[in-house]
């Protein structure tokens, strides 16, 4: 069972990292910035 925890919190933690990379690439994209803008 502890295996299996450990694998879990590690795709979470490469699940935030990729998150975080998203957001990162998207912040530097003018035209989503512009959507944003607009809600």
């Amino acid at each position: 069972m502890g295996k299996q925890q450990y694998a879990i919190s590690l795709l979470e933690f490469f699940f935030v990292i990729a998150c975080i990379k998203f957001l990162l690439f998207y912040s530097k994209s003018k035209n989503v910035n512009d959507c944003l803008s607009l809600h």
